[in-house]
């Protein structure tokens, strides 16, 4: 084997089929088996939000700061 993470094969979806066909086994006995994190299964989809909206005078004193101090990093300007 070389280095690096093995990938597990079971994902979310696999442990909802088997506790579907087995009702009497548990999500975190199913999860253990199966090697698949317990909040992968409640994860919520994220929606990409709206574009943030940049102060254009602020931009335009940052760049002025960024010609006179090229060598300064973004948290200091």
């Amino acid at each position: 084997m070389t280095g690096g993470p093995e990938a597990v094969p079971f994902g979310a979806g696999d442990v909802r089929r088997v506790r579907a066909t087995f009702q009497d086994i548990s999500e975190r006995q199913t999860c253990r088996v199966l090697k698949v994190a317990r909040s992968a299964l409640h994860r919520t989809p994220t929606t990409p939000g709206p574009a943030p909206t940049l102060a254009e005078g602020v931009v335009t004193k940052l760049h002025g700061l960024i010609q006179q101090y090229p060598t300064s990093g973004y948290r200091h300007l």
